[in-house]
């Protein structure tokens, strides 16, 4: 008894059924209430949000540290150029992929050491204003 049914991940069926046909996933959920009863079982909804944002849980300082740590290790698939990205979509599909799929557009290192430069003009521009 006290058993829980955690319902998520139901975007499959988000188009299906609709108010007429029992709300989310119309007919595909036919689950009958009354054996939930004696046994005292709970249906709940199941949000990540609140895991995420540290309401009832520590997931995203906890994924960090493990990341940093190397106790958790990520897989990319990594696609070269904004114009090879229907090739990068379609590996998603295929199987062609290992973990995240990532198009890479531009170097982050450059785009960073731009910003940097245009930050220091700016506070130039001010410096000259204000004189």
């Amino acid at each position: 008894p006290g058993g829980r049914i955690a319902v998520c991940g139901c975007i499959s069926q988000y188009n299906e059924g609709g108010e007429e046909g029992g709300g989310l996933g119309g007919d595909f959920n036919k689950l009958f209430l009354g054996n939930l009863i004696y046994p005292q079982v709970r249906i709940e909804g199941f949000v990540c949000h609140r895991w995420l944002s540290g309401q009832k849980g520590t997931f995203l300082r906890d994924m960090h540290r493990y990341l940093k740590s190397g106790k958790l290790e990520t897989t990319e698939t990594v696609t070269e150029g904004i114009e090879n990205w229907p090739a990068a979509f379609q590996s998603l599909f295929t199987g062609a992929n290992m973990g995240k799929v990532v198009v890479k557009v531009a170097d982050p290192k450059p785009l960073v050491a731009e910003k940097k430069e245009e930050q220091k003009e700016e506070k130039k521009n001010e410096d000259t204003k204000e004189e």
